[in-house]
């Protein structure tokens, strides 16, 4: 298992794919480019898995689609006009909802949510890092900490989100560990 885990972390760094590395701590990602993303007419959903940051990017109400970051590399695919680095540093990442939606866009330092759930409207909401969310979020509202593949894409199952990463290695995927959220690829 150790070789083939191997020979995965090196297809995957030839790709420019370092996920098998340890994140750097918030001091190092304070300098690198996979900051938040601070996106014009549209919000972002970002999540870290390993040692990339997931992006899935909306602007104009159109999706623009999953970006990857990882440092040193920067993005791929190269991220939509719309969608820059925030250098102003750490931002709250945004809600996961359940029965409902939360669209969420950062202004300056503070990540603002429109929040709706359980067929009601429960206005904007707004966190700041050391300070978290206010008002009050609701029950069904909860702040996104994912590191899963799951936790960063929701909408998709591991094996769809697994199968498409394991095939840019000419591999074949599955889902292993808690709740199947951990992708393996193998020959």
């Amino acid at each position: 298992m150790a070789v083939l885990n191997t020979i995965w972390c090196t297809l995957l760094a030839l790709l420019g794919l370092n996920i098998c590395r340890d994140f750097p701590s918030s001091e190092e990602a304070n300098t690198d480019i996979c900051l938040d993303l601070k996106v014009t007419n549209g919000y972002v959903v970002c999540d870290r898995v390993g040692s990339q940051v997931f992006c899935n990017i909306v602007c104009d109400g159109k999706q623009q689609g999953d970006f990857v970051c990882t440092k040193g590399k920067g993005w791929a695919p190269k991220l939509p006009k719309c969608a820059k680095p925030n250098k102003g540093g750490d931002i709250c990442r945004g809600l996961k909802v359940t029965n409902g939606t939360a669209k969420c866009h950062p202004v300056k330092s503070k990540m603002h949510c429109d929040v709706k759930c359980n067929g009601k409207h429960y206005g904007d909401f707004s966190c700041t890092k050391g300070k978290g969310w206010v008002p009050k979020l609701p029950k069904c509202a909860k702040p996104m900490e994912g590191s899963t593949l799951e936790e960063a894409y929701p909408e998709k199952p591991c094996s769809e989100t697994c199968e498409n990463l394991c095939r840019l290695s000419d591999l074949r995927s599955r889902c292993v560990g808690p709740n199947q959220s951990k992708c393996e690829c193998y020959e």
